[in-house]
């Protein structure tokens, strides 16, 4: 992984995301949102080459790979994939999203349009 981290997010809200981050952080950030059939890993031939240009975010969305899952109360993708933006001090990033990935990656747009600099949705699940 170049220049990167990989840990645990626990979030102010419940919830504990794993996540990995690579790249320049001087670098325009890309966050890649995985299908609701697998995990992170679904983005493992981009993330490492991707990271040579872009600050590239992967991360398991709660109820999948290392991140927790729902315990019954009310969460948000969305507002997951806020909090752990902001907890890594990624002000906007360009989505890039997969089938149920690509669902959050447009509700994420529409919500915090002034987070998001670019928008790639692939076979959305929506």
């Amino acid at each position: 992984m170049r220049d990167g981290e990989e840990g645990f997010a626990d979030l102010a809200h419940g919830g504990r995301l794993h996540y990995e981050v690579a790249g320049d952080p001087a670098s325009p950030a890309v966050t890649l949102l995985h299908p609701g059939l697998w995990d992170a890993r679904t983005w493992d031939e981009q993330f490492e080459v991707w990271s040579e240009r872009f600050r590239v975010l992967r991360y398991d969305q709660r109820g999948y790979g290392r991140s927790s899952r729902p315990d019954g109360a009310a969460y948000s993708h969305v507002r997951d994939l806020v909090a752990l933006l902001d907890l890594l001090g990624i002000g906007r990033t360009a989505l890039v999203g997969c089938s149920m990935g690509g669902g959050l990656a447009i509700d994420a747009t529409l919500t915090v349009p002034e987070r998001v600099w670019a928008l790639v949705a692939i076979a959305p699940g929506l």
